[in-house]
């Protein structure tokens, strides 16, 4: 329960800073840049390490402060001029971007993007999905958005999710906190997401990396998206072996239950994508 209320209280004096700083910011747009990257996700699976580490190019300049900016998902009650103002000046940076993990997710976000900056690069960093579910589930759990026991939340998540796109499609302002927070499964089946982006995005826009790799050997990893964004070579003073690719506890059955949701996703993004041989 401490832990809850430290989150909310946290979140309480982040968003009272951000008031202050946005409306300050806003007469500014013009003078900024809209972002030329985008970390679209997935979630849990490494978009905060990546983002930082691309922000310490001396090439790039992220966003004050913030990692994600969450427009295209969770802030269409904003403007494109408000979206414009958290970047950074364009006499500062050689190119800026955000990372937002629920963007490779939600269903509507491909098109908004392609209509807003169509010429934006994006990321996609995976996760064997089996993994990601269960890392999802005890994020939930310590931010205390889940009460109900593991294998439960899996079972009831197509009762939850029921019905949320449509409402979604209806009102572009209407945010769905069980879409958003209760997804574990849905999140992994990355084939169909990939496909989104791929509707409305030329595929020399679009970078997909496998987040194990990342941890495990970030070096060429970094190399591919330094590439990928045009940046010099340069290597970070320190790069972290995340080495964060050893199963999560969790009872057999529950894992076995995972494996064989994912086993034909899996297959299918491996045909089409190259991206998950090992995973299980």
């Amino acid at each position: 329960m401490k832990e809850v209320t430290k989150h909310r209280l946290q979140a309480a004096l982040r968003g009272a800073f951000w008031r202050v700083r946005d409306t300050l910011a806003r007469p500014t747009a013009p003078l900024r840049s809209f972002p030329d990257y985008l970390i679209v996700g997935g979630q849990r699976c490494g978009t905060t390490s990546l983002q930082e580490l691309i922000a310490s190019h001396p090439q790039v300049k992220p966003p004050f402060l913030r990692k994600g900016i969450h427009y295209f998902d969770t802030g269409m009650h904003r403007d494109p001029t408000w979206y414009r103002s958290v970047f950074p000046y364009r006499r500062r940076a050689r190119i800026t971007g955000e990372a937002s993990p629920y963007y490779l997710f939600h269903p509507f976000v491909p098109e908004r993007i392609s209509a807003l900056i169509p010429d934006v690069r994006i990321i996609a960093l995976l996760r064997d999905p089996v993994e990601r579910a269960i890392s999802h589930y005890k994020h939930e759990v310590r931010r205390g958005f889940e009460d109900l026991e593991m294998m439960a939340a899996f079972e009831k998540e197509e009762e939850r999710l029921r019905g949320e796109v449509e409402r979604m499609a209806s009102d572009p302002t209407y945010v769905s906190f069980t879409h958003q927070h209760h997804s574990y499964q849905a999140r992994g089946d990355y084939v169909e997401q990939l496909d989104r982006y791929m509707e409305h995005f030329h595929p020399s826009q679009v970078l997909v990396l496998e987040a194990e790799r990342f941890w495990t050997d970030p070096e060429p990893v970094l190399k591919s998206v330094f590439d990928f964004l045009s940046l010099d070579a340069w290597t970070p003073p320190e790069v972290p072996h995340l080495n964060a690719t050893k199963p999560a506890s969790v009872p057999e059955s529950v894992r076995r239950y995972l494996e064989d949701r994912f086993r034909e996703g899996n297959a299918r993004l491996l045909e089409k994508y190259g991206i998950g041989a090992e995973w299980s």
